[in-house]
């Protein structure tokens, strides 16, 4: 079995932030809606029932972070000689062949956590990850030795 050169994980807080906040929009959405009905009805809304919706809610919150969390932390990219390959879900992986051209990209969240992603092709990008920067010439690097031992073992093949 092959061991990967290096590896990586993506940023945990940076990918739970999101999360957090769409959850909490939820959350408020929840909260009004049953309000609201409780207003359109012309009923009161017992304070007993917004202590018990906001006690689940919670509880609810700070579950789905658990578990989202518990998820992120198994996340890795393992870069090897010929390939990357992404341990999350499902395993993803992209032969260093395959990629055509490498870019980078942040949005307003990589900027207040200090991450990036990496754009290998449409289909595989190395998110959330600290030293973005460092990881595209990395691969870059590695590409190239990649591509340099490929046309050196093609030569050898046809000087037989």
């Amino acid at each position: 079995m092959e061991l990967p050169q290096y590896s990586v994980k993506p940023s945990v807080s940076r990918t739970l932030f999101p999360q957090f906040f769409k959850l909490a929009a939820l959350w408020v959405a929840f909260y009004f809606g049953v309000w609201i009905n409780f207003f359109l009805l012309q009923m009161d809304f017992p304070l007993w029932l917004t202590i018990l919706l906001i006690t689940i809610l919670i509880i609810l919150f700070f579950a789905q972070l658990a578990i989202t969390k518990s998820k992120v932390d198994k996340y890795h990219y393992d870069f090897f000689s010929n390939r990357v390959e992404f341990y999350g879900e499902k395993l993803k992986s992209i032969m260093y062949s395959d990629i055509e051209e490498i870019k980078t990209s942040k949005n307003i969240f990589d900027s207040i956590f200090g991450t990036g992603t990496v754009i290998l092709s449409k289909n595989f990008k190395i998110t959330n990850v600290k030293n973005y920067i460092e990881i595209q010439n990395y691969l870059n690097q590695l590409i190239q030795n990649f591509r340099a031992y490929r046309m050196q073992e093609f030569t050898a093949q046809q000087g037989e």
